[in-house]
């Protein structure tokens, strides 16, 4: 497992700064964890440079900002369904509660002690590499899925639909959206409507998917390129390479 994290901290106190990018050194010291570390002075500064990068996977964030302020970031970013974990970090208590929306892994106050960060970024850490998951937005609601349990993904106009155990749950994002997402972990795209889990195929043929029990039809010309996606990740399954 590849243990190498990414860490920004979006504050706009110079001192501040200083003092997190030391206590995240030594943590990463302490623990063997490597870890690159990028600092943003203003809520928009860091969207201005994750819409390019997308590379943040602890973000530590001060509440009190100029113009959109830490909380309001973290909203947004959760809302959206990035795979972030969030420490916050402010002079005042008020806000602690507001953190529980966006699954904060915790809130502390200023300045910030070491070993109170040093527990939250292994937590933060540890919640990474939990089992894979995907944040589907299913109308107004937030639902946070196992992508070891999702079957397929099909489309249907401008939405998806998942088949979880069986079950379908409508999300109103299109397939394409769910494409970039699923990259690299397992999934493959054989028909402009559908997505398959690999590890959830039963029986492959030049027409047609068996996905548990569902018969899932094939695109021309995809039936070589699925084969060979599905080799490639069961050999990788069993040199232990998918997470």
């Amino acid at each position: 497992m590849d243990n190498r994290i990414n860490i920004s901290v979006c504050d706009d106190e110079d001192a501040e700064f200083k003092l997190l990018e030391k206590l995240i050194g030594c943590w990463s010291k302490e623990t063997g964890i490597s870890c690159s570390f990028h600092s943003y002075t203003s809520a928009e500064a860091f969207l201005f440079d994750y819409e390019e990068n997308q590379n943040t996977d602890i973000l530590i964030l001060d509440i009190q900002m100029k113009e959109m302020n830490g909380m309001e970031l973290a909203k947004r970013l959760y809302g959206e369904g990035k795979k972030i974990e969030y420490i916050f970090v402010t002079g005042m208590k008020q806000y602690v509660f507001e953190g529980y929306s966006v699954e904060a892994v915790s809130y502390l106050l200023k300045p910030v002690k070491a070993e109170q960060l040093n527990q939250c970024l292994s937590l933060a850490y540890t919640r990474l590499h939990k089992q894979p998951s995907l944040i589907l937005e299913e109308g107004n609601n937030l639902l946070k899925v196992a992508l070891q349990d999702i079957a397929y993904l099909e489309s249907a106009g401008h939405s998806t639909y998942f088949n979880i155990k069986g079950t379908e749950f409508k999300s109103t994002k299109g397939i394409s959206f769910y494409e970039e997402e699923l990259a690299e972990k397992g999934f493959y795209r054989l028909h402009r409507s559908y997505i398959v889990n690999l590890a959830k195929v039963e029986c492959i043929t030049k027409k047609a998917v068996i996905v548990e029990g569902v018969s899932i039809p094939v695109a021309r010309g995809q039936w070589e390129n699925l084969n060979k996606a599905y080799l490639t990740y069961h050999r990788r399954s069993l040199e232990g390479n998918i997470t």
